[in-house]
């Protein structure tokens, strides 16, 4: 049947329902401005980024991974979202930052040449990550969708690479 009216007795609230992707929540009913706890599932390897309300409700901070959802006039849907975190080791050198997530730039510093060395270039052992100039021993590295091991690379001086000056008087003629 559902619900007759009587002047004395007033209609049932509303129960909405909460659909949590990629997290949980104290409660999954309520009536609307009902409140309820929400967490996130944070999969390893990755940091959360945000909350994504797909319905009627409201989460008070949408960029907190354990949050208040409260209830609105309809039933909704959340969605946690993550970003990948990535990390990079440095060989012969340092970095500013080690993880980060995807995106991030910092800035990496080749160790100073050892006795008959010269800086070569950087290498890295995968396309994780961007070097912004392999060639410069001080340049940024973007993190890239992994990890990746980042090396300054040396080469022996050449010999042949000795600067000699001329002196004007050395090119005269003689006369």
């Amino acid at each position: 049947l559902g619900f007759l009216y009587h002047p004395n007795i007033s209609p049932p609230e509303p129960i909405y329902t909460l659909t949590v992707v990629h997290g949980h929540a104290d409660s999954y009913v309520g009536h609307p401005t009902n409140r309820t706890s929400i967490y996130a599932d944070v999969p390893s390897g990755y940091q959360f980024k945000k909350w994504i309300v797909n319905g009627a409700g409201y989460i008070d901070n949408v960029n907190q991974p354990i949050a208040v959802f409260e209830f609105g006039d309809g039933d909704c849907t959340i969605e946690a979202t993550f970003v990948k975190i990535s990390s990079i080791k440095v060989v012969n050198g340092k970095a500013d930052i080690y993880t980060a997530n995807v995106g991030t730039v910092t800035n990496i510093y080749a160790d100073p040449p050892k006795g008959g060395l010269t800086f070569y270039k950087w290498a890295a052992s995968t396309t994780n990550g961007t070097i912004a100039n392999p060639n410069i021993m001080n340049t940024t590295f973007t993190f890239g969708n992994g990890d990746n091991t980042i090396k300054a690379l040396y080469r022996k001086r050449d010999s042949l690479s000795l600067m000699y000056y001329i002196s004007p008087i050395s090119l005269r003629r003689r006369m």
